[in-house]
């Protein structure tokens, strides 16, 4: 009997014992339920995504005006291409404004009564702010200071006023080339021949690349075309051995006769589809043989006929 009760005793220990060490685990879990996920303050919090800035009052590509104190830098984002009349009439604060070329119009008295305002600076060479920048009655205040791209010295344009936009000869050893913001076309035979260059990069400003502009380039592997072309001259690749891929965008309606000629490991894409492929012409000649047999368009493969 008596050990009958020593069993049993030890038994009932044994299970407060697991009790105990049972009722500790889920207290120790307890608080572990209530920590915060790994993403904290952060969730939902969009860092890769460029922001307007919230001092500005946009429409579309319009800038209307701004909201309370703006920053000592006003950066008007690059896309905008009106800044409306009397947009920053009477800013106490701004010293600087950066203005992207795509700006075609500055209202009337847009910065005017801006006395802290001393410098403008425009993302385009000063012949393209000129031609291309409206400005309506006291637009800027006239001791503000345009502040323009300087077009490097291995760089030349038209000296006249209906061409200085326009790239004529190119002077320079380097392998990679930036063409500046501004040009607005690269002339006939600009960069012929030149086999050390290995890449070009175009600026959204470029319509027009002219007859030959970089026939023989033998070296060239990549080349950015502007998303604002609309014509492509004769053999303007032509010889281009070494570049493999080219893409033309949607905005281009000329493309004359042997523009990619002997470009042997070249394909030729296209940023729309194989009807409006075939909607491109050449400017002044009745052949459209553009110099290659096949253009990869979105839906689909063009092959010459």
């Amino acid at each position: 009997m008596k050990k009958t009760l020593f069993i049993m005793a030890v038994i009932a220990a044994f299970c407060l014992l697991f009790a105990g060490c049972s009722d500790s685990s889920d207290d120790d879990d307890s608080p572990a339920q209530e920590m915060p996920s790994e993403k904290g303050d952060n969730e939902g919090n969009d860092s890769g995504t460029e922001k307007i800035p919230n001092y500005l009052i946009i429409d579309g590509d319009i800038v209307l005006g701004y909201n309370g104190e703006t920053p000592e830098e006003i950066e008007i984002p690059e896309g905008t291409t009106v800044i409306s009349d009397y947009a920053f009439q009477n800013c106490k604060t701004v010293k600087s404004v950066k203005i992207p070329y795509t700006v075609n119009t500055i209202g009337e008295q847009a910065f005017w009564g801006c006395p802290y305002l001393t410098n403008i600076y425009y993302d385009a060479i000063e012949a393209y702010w000129k031609k291309n920048v409206k400005q309506g009655d006291h637009a800027i205040p006239t001791a503000t200071k345009i502040n323009c791209i300087e077009i490097p010295e291995c760089f030349s344009t038209g000296t006249l006023a209906h061409d200085n936009t326009r790239l004529t000869k190119y002077n320079s050893v380097e392998e990679d080339v930036v063409i500046p913001n501004g040009i607005t076309e690269i002339g006939g035979s600009v960069f012929k021949d030149r086999e050390d260059i290995k890449s070009i990069i175009m600026p959204d400003t470029v319509t027009k690349i002219g007859d030959n502009a970089f026939n023989g380039c033998a070296s060239l592997e990549s080349i950015t075309l502007s998303k604002n072309l609309t014509d492509i001259g004769h053999w303007a690749f032509g010889d281009c051995t070494a570049l493999k891929k080219i893409t033309i965008p949607k905005s281009v309606v000329h493309i004359n006769y042997y523009a990619f000629r002997e470009c042997p490991v070249l394909k030729v894409f296209y940023e729309s589809t194989i009807e409006d492929f075939r909607k491109i012409k050449p400017s002044d000649s009745n052949t459209s043989n553009i110099g290659c047999d096949a253009v990869y368009c979105t839906d689909g493969i063009w092959y010459w006929e």
